[in-house]
């Protein structure tokens, strides 16, 4: 084989020979070129090896071959830089060169998949072209532009070629986050999937540091930083893909995670989208009906905050009403929105939405609520006209009153300015395909709030974890669908008076109403 070919020959050794074919699936191309712009092999020395390997000749019939003149309206010019070759496309097919070289052997497999290699004199090349370039109608001339010392590299490198591939593939399952965590014996690629880590490809340790390089480059990561935090971010334009990077260095090298934003899906988002039923999306359309007051949002990281955030935004008339946005970073971008980014360090949350109120807005999104200063700026605007919708880091939506309170948010503004608190929380979606039911004995195993229903004839199912055909199917999971727990302003009047209000419905009731109808799992509901 080739590469054993170039080992002989002292031009690559073995481990860059492993490099190059563990990228050749991906890439789709012959050993030399990926060689080659992997930078293990020169543009020169590649094309004297393959001269020597292929056993390319001299065409000792030239010109007998252009005699034939019904074959001139077969022949292609190729150029490339001061280079130029002809293919001649008849049975059998040859490519004429001056001297062998790979960069116009890969345009010639544009027009043709096998051919021939045969080098002719410079005066024999001159008279080919001559004949060629007569008054003939047929005769096809492709011309590319480069200088003639700089490497052609036809479409991405291989590593390249790797990310989109394992991006693209990320894209079709869904998944939230791409993660390359480097270990002891290379590098572990890994996706975020209805919430859990699933581990796609490993790659060599000695391959691990070139790829991880092509990840940065391509996402926005500076180059020179290794082994401490950085971030950035990139679009994948034919992917339809918005990535937002972060790294970090461990004791095993570098840590990179890619959060992944689809732009079809962001371009479609209503309240809808978010996956909620219909006495939640109901909640959201009162609230969002008031001129005026606080909407929160609460949860952990991976809760659906933002999403729901964001998919609460595209429903409001954003012609007739200014929306400012303050994130840090900047997410979701859409259309009639003002977004202003706080992660660059120069303006703070506090800051930007003291300045965003000067600025006559109707409606305003701040990210999170950190801190006193940004509670009560976001209060002071719920309370002076504007409508303010934001998160905050609690696990449930009686814990967010606490929270405001412990923020120094005196218990009258709250509760006069609140419309909806709501706790979010996303569980797996059963595949209704391979869902498998529970028996009723083992239902004290999962969850021992479902024993009275279980005995009520109400089946439960599990997931299987090993999945089915159908297509949307990812380990027994078709996605995610969204849990919550809702406080309006006339409950959390109720709440303050140690009174529960018998329409509360917890995160717990509403995963296992949900598990009562067969749309997650019974092991779900102690997870909540």
């Amino acid at each position: 084989m080739f590469g054993e070919f170039l080992i002989n020959k002292n031009l690559i050794s073995v481990e860059q020979l492993e490099e190059a074919l563990s990228v050749q699936p991906i890439a789709k191309r012959k050993l030399g070129r990926i060689l080659v712009e992997l930078g293990l092999l020169s543009q020169n020395d590649c094309d004297s090896a393959l001269e020597a390997f292929l056993g390319v000749k001299s065409e000792k019939e030239f010109y007998s071959v252009i005699s034939e003149r019904n074959d001139q309206s077969m022949f292609v010019k190729l150029v490339i830089g001061l280079e130029a070759g002809y293919l001649l496309l008849r049975s059998p097919n040859v490519l004429y060169l001056s001297r062998f070289t790979d960069r116009l052997v890969q345009e010639a497999e544009k027009h043709s998949p096998n051919f021939e290699v045969k080098i002719l004199t410079f005066e024999q090349m001159d008279l080919l072209g001559r004949m060629v370039q007569a008054p003939i109608s047929e005769t096809k001339e492709i011309t590319l532009v480069s200088e003639p010392s700089a490497p052609v590299i036809s479409g991405p490198t291989p590593y390249r070629e790797l990310l989109l591939s394992l991006l693209s593939k990320a894209k079709s399952l869904n998944a939230s986050d791409v993660h390359f965590d480097s270990t002891l014996d290379g590098l572990a690629i890994r996706f975020r999937v209805n919430g859990d880590l699933t581990t796609v490809k490993t790659i060599k340790r000695e391959l691990s540091q070139s790829f991880l390089t092509e990840v940065k480059a391509q996402t926005g990561l500076p180059l020179t930083v290794i082994g401490s935090p950085c971030s950035g971010a990139a679009r994948f334009a034919d992917l339809h893909l918005k990535v937002r990077a972060q790294s970090n260095g461990q004791i095993h090298g570098e840590t990179i995670v890619l959060r992944l934003i689809d732009e079809e899906k962001t371009k479609n988002a209503t309240i809808d989208s978010i996956g909620a039923d219909d006495v939640f999306k109901d909640e959201i359309q009162k609230a969002l009906g008031a001129s005026s007051g606080l909407i929160l949002m609460c949860g952990q990281t991976g809760s659906g905050k933002s999403w729901t955030l964001y998919s609460l935004l595209m429903a409001i008339d954003r012609q007739s009403s200014k929306v400012i946005t303050i994130e840090d970073p900047v997410e979701y971008e859409g259309p009639g929105l003002m977004q202003i980014e706080v992660s660059n360090g120069k303006i703070t949350f506090d800051e930007a939405l003291r300045s965003s109120l000067r600025l006559d807005p109707d409606v305003i999104m701040v990210g999170e609520i950190r801190d006193e200063k940004t509670a009560e700026l976001a209060f002071k605007a719920a309370s002076t006209g504007h409508l303010v919708l934001s998160t905050l880091h609690t696990n449930g939506a009686i814990e967010a009153l606490t929270r405001l309170k412990g923020l120094g948010i005196a218990e009258d503004l709250i509760e006069s300015n609140v419309r909806l608190i709501s706790a979010l929380t996303l569980r797996k979606r059963l595949c209704e395909n391979c869902k498998i039911a529970v028996d009723t004995e083992l239902v004290s195993k999962f969850s021992e709030e479902a024993i009275s229903l279980a005995h009520s004839e109400v089946q439960f199912f599990t997931r299987n974890v090993h999945g089915c055909s159908h297509p949307d199917c990812h380990q027994g999971a078709t996605g995610r669908v969204l849990m919550y727990e809702s406080i309006n302003q006339s409950q959390a009047r109720e709440f303050r008076d140690g009174f529960m209000n018998p329409g509360f419905r917890s995160l717990k009731q509403c995963a296992l109403e949900r598990a009562a109808l067969g749309v997650i799992g019974i092991e779900e509901v102690s997870n909540v």
